[in-house]
């Protein structure tokens, strides 16, 4: 787990599939909610505010269960055409369920 002082730490997120993406950490306020921006458009570049988006994750309880809200903002904001920013949104839109579903498995799997 991430803790505040990882704020500002840039790591490097390697898909065999689609190249090396930047990640930096931008606010975590444990044990709800954690922030980070990434260059998911722009493989293999430095990170930068015109290059990535904002990834946003937020636990809430719910009677008892745990509800995960995840927002991906920033995509208008990307440089490049309008046609690389509406890729980035649909790359990424499509991807996230696939992303959740995994960690969802992962979470209800039994401690060891």
């Amino acid at each position: 787990m991430v803790q505040p002082e990882g704020c500002g730490e840039t790591l490097v997120a390697n898909s065999p599939e689609y190249g090396d993406f930047p990640v930096r950490v931008e606010k975590v306020d444990p044990p709800t909610y954690l922030a980070y921006r990434w260059a998911s458009a722009f493989p293999g570049q430095e990170l930068r505010d015109d290059n990535s988006t904002l990834v946003e994750f937020t636990l809430s309880s719910e009677g008892d269960q745990t509800r995960l809200k995840v927002v991906e903002s920033g995509f208008a904001a990307l440089s490049g055409a309008v046609d690389v920013r509406d890729q980035a949104w649909k790359d990424n839109s499509s991807g996230w369920p696939m992303e959740l579903d995994a960690l969802k498995k992962r979470a209800e799997e039994p401690s060891v």
